[in-house]
Formats: structure tokens, C-alpha cells, sequence
């Protein structure tokens, strides 16, 4: 479905006709499990090698292709002997976006059937966003007016020369729309340049910013990205850090061993490790050899004989196995009592996989949760009742925080931490 680049199906091959497939199906990410009819005819030759597809419609989903005005399609190969090379058939292609193009009728129809019933659909969301006065700032409200009043423009402009470019630079206008959260580009402050960032919290206390890696480094760096301090604290995989603003402590979530850490903010001396049971209720659902635990956060309460509670979040990378759930995970710890165990309270499930991050914001009370695959942040109330979904920015991304001067930071795995300004009401 060319208005909807977010959920396609993608079919690979290899020189020795090996398959393999999958279906992406938009913000609940990729589907393992799905196994299409397609067959593939290879010859190797000895300069080259040859694959025909025969792709039933069926496999799409189209019932009925007199239906179907366009269809989107990328072609694209990736070359691992020798000199590493990836290619695509179509101009700025991508493996994960088909933006090219095969037209079974007509641009002017395919403009008329899909993409203006689309972009009507899509106005009426902005719109409604416009009224909701809780996230919406000043300098939100004007980003959605100037999405509007462009994509307008190019839409006007597509139906006077329908076009292959036209129909891609309309869509890509439509696709920018739906992809308009209240955030601001500030840009990449990682001075540093820290291998492989997998988590990050903003200290309240000393007003800097702690971000983890996949190797079981630590550093301290100011908001702009000066480097504080730097330690490598063990040979592990670090995902995800927090804070306890009472204390100052750090805790750390350790992937493999399912356990968290707490670390002294000015030593990086670890002074205790805590393990996170996989069960709840008698039932095992964080497998041991998963995925793990990518993400942490600290929700504090003075109230609570601890001084809180955490939440961390299981990265499944799919929903079949009822052992091992992509899911959100409320947890206590001995903190302040040092007797007992770690326990699960409670645990709520986005309809999303690869949760690769979570931050507890206090002036809302909402727990927001990021996925990696499907470039989304969602906004939960403490009840665990989904407030509303994001598109995000970034790529890879393994953490989120914010500040207190309105700032949200984002560590990429793939590198890089990003700084983001915040468009929310106040």
C-alpha cells in the first residue's frame, strides 16, 4: 500500500535461493512468523547471479488488484563478499522503504482513490491535535500549521503534474505530517564520541547528564556534551540508567543477567547488585537467554518504605512466545530496607516490540516508553492506560530523559546522543 510505506513485506534471497520473509505491519513492528507463498528461481553465472520473483497477490493481502491504482516496491541487493556494497534500483532506496513505484492504473486515479482520502484523514488527526490543549505549545501549534500549509501546497501541486516524482514528494509530504511530534531538533551534542549509547538519565541533583553503553562504560558529560568523567565499570551490557534524586544514586540495568546495579555518581564504584525475578504470579515471562532488559527507570516516592519503585522494560522482539513478553515491568527493590527480594508488582504490555527505553517525567506523573523499531514514544498514565503515541525522532534509540529546562536527550546505540527541545504546554 504506497500510502502506507510503514507496513510492507519484505522478501529476501541469496545466490543459493535460500528464502526468508517477514511482515512489518506499522507500529507493531515486524512479524517473524509470517511465511508467504513466493517463489524464487536463482541461476549464477560467472560474472553475476540471477533471481526471478513470482510474488502472489495473495501474499500482499490484494483480493482484488482492479483495486489497487499503486503499489510500492524497493529493489535492492546487499553484496557481502569482497568489497561490501548496497545497491537499490530506485534513487535514495532502502531496504526498509518501498518508495518506488508500479502503477496498475494511473497516477491522476491513484492521487484521487488513495492519497487525498489520506491526507483529508491525516488533516482531521492534525486538527484534532490542535484542540488538545495539554501537550499543545506555542511553538507545536505553529509546526503543525506550516505541516498543513506545506503539504497542501505540494498535494495542489501533484494534481496539476501527476507525475512518479510528484506521487513520492506527496507522499513523503503526508508521511512528514503523520511523523510531526512536539519536539524540536537541537542536534548531536556527543563530544565525546561514547561507544555505543544504550541508556541516559539527567541527574537532578548535579544537573549533568549519565549516559551507559553496550560494553559497561559510564560517563558523566555536561548538557552541551562536554565530557565530565569516563569509566569503564565492567566487561557487560549496560541498558538503560536512572536516578534516585533522594539519594543521588545511579542504578543501571545489566541485559543477560536481568539484574540492576547502584552506582556511586561521583566514584562509579558499584555498591550493590540487585536480580530481577523472570516470574510473576507463577509464570515465567522474561526468559532467560531473551533479549533482556533494555530499559530503567526511577519513580520516586517519599511515601514508600523504599523511597520508591522502578520500572524496566523486557525487549521482545515479537508476540508469540507467552514467556517471554514485550512488556513493562513494575519492580521494587530492598533499597532502604535491605530485607527481601526484588519483587514484580505489576507489569503492563505495549502493542509495539523493541522497548528500548523509559523515563519517568514528574511533572506529568507519565511513564514514556520508546521503541527502537517503530521510531515511537508513548506516553503512559501511572494506571498504565496508553495517553497518547509519538512519532520519534532519531535513530537506534536506547534512551530517553529529559531536563529541567525543557529539553529531551536521546542515546543512539548506533552513536550519537541527541538533543531535542520539548513543545509541550507548560
Amino acid at each position: 500500500d504506497y500510502t502506507d510505506l510503514s507496513s510492507y513485506y519484505h522478501l529476501l534471497v541469496n545466490p543459493a535461493g535460500t528464502q526468508t520473509d517477514r511482515e512489518r505491519n506499522g507500529l507493531r513492528g515486524s512479524n517473524m512468523g509470517w511465511n508467504g507463498k513466493w517463489v524464487a528461481s536463482v541461476r549464477r553465472l560467472k560474472d553475476r547471479w540471477v533471481v526471478e520473483l513470482r510474488i502472489p497477490f495473495s501474499d500482499l493481502g490484494i483480493e482484488d488488484i482492479a483495486s489497487v491504482n499503486l503499489l510500492g516496491i524497493s529493489v535492492c541487493r546487499a553484496r557481502k563478499a569482497g568489497k561490501a556494497e548496497n545497491t537499490a534500483w530506485q534513487i535514495g532506496g532502502s531496504f526498509n522503504w518501498p518508495d518506488g513505484q508500479v502503477v496498475l492504473t494511473s497516477f491522476e486515479r491513484f492521487i484521487e482513490k488513495d492519497l487525498l482520502p489520506l491526507w483529508q484523514r491525516e488533516k482531521a488527526a492534525i486538527f484534532a491535535r490542535l484542540e488538545d490543549n495539554d501537550v499543545m505549545s506555542g511553538g507545536y501549534r505553529k509546526a503543525l500549521e506550516e505541516v498543513v500549509k506545506h503539504t497542501d501546497r505540494e498535494i495542489a501541486l501533484g494534481q496539476k503534474r501527476p507525475t512518479g516524482q510528484s506521487i513520492r514528494t506527496m507522499a513523503k509530504s503526508i508521511k512528514k505530517a503523520q511523523n510531526t511530534g512536539p519536539f524540536q531538533l537541537v542536534g548531536n551534542i556527543d563530544k565525546a564520541d561514547f561507544n555505543e549509547p544504550s541508556g541516559i538519565c539527567w541527574h537532578s541533583q548535579r544537573k549533568t547528564l549519565f549516559v551507559v553503553g553496550d560494553e559497561g562504560d559510564v560517563c558523566e558529560i555536561q548538557t552541551d556534551g562536554t565530557l565530565i568523567k569516563q569509566k569503564r565499570i565492567r566487561l557487560a551490557d549496560f541498558e538503560g540508567i536512572t536516578h534516585d534524586p533522594s539519594t543521588g544514586l545511579l542504578y543501571s540495568a545489566v541485559e543477560g543477567k536481568e539484574s540492576i546495579i547502584e552506582i556511586d555518581a561521583e566514584t562509579f564504584e558499584v555498591r550493590r547488585e540487585f536480580s530481577i525475578p523472570r516470574s510473576f504470579d507463577g509464570k515465567t515471562l522474561m526468559q532467560a537467554a531473551g533479549n533482556g532488559i533494555e530499559a530503567i527507570t526511577f519513580v520516586p516516592d517519599p511515601d514508600h518504605p523504599e523511597g520508591g519503585t522502578f520500572y524496566v522494560a523486557n525487549q521482545a522482539l515479537g508476540f508469540t512466545n507467552e514467556h517471554d513478553i514485550s512488556a513493562v515491568f513494575h519492580i521494587e527493590l530492598p533499597l532502604r530496607s535491605n530485607i527481601g527480594n526484588p519483587k514484580i508488582l505489576a507489569y503492563f504490555t505495549p502493542a509495539v516490540i523493541d522497548l528500548s527505553g523509559l523515563y519517568y517525567d514528574q511533572t506529568s506523573d507519565h511513564i514514556f516508553v520508546i521503541s527502537d523499531e517503530t521510531n515511537t514514544v508513548m506516553e503512559y498514565s501511572r494506571q498504565h492506560v496508553l495517553v497518547r503515541t509519538y512519532p520519534f525522532l532519531g535513530r537506534n534509540q536506547e534512551g530517553i530523559t529529559a531536563d529541567n529546562a525543557g529539553f529531551i536527550y536521546i542515546a543512539q546505540d548506533s552513536g550519537g546522543i541527541i538533543k531535542l527541545k520539548w513543545l509541550r504546554a507548560e
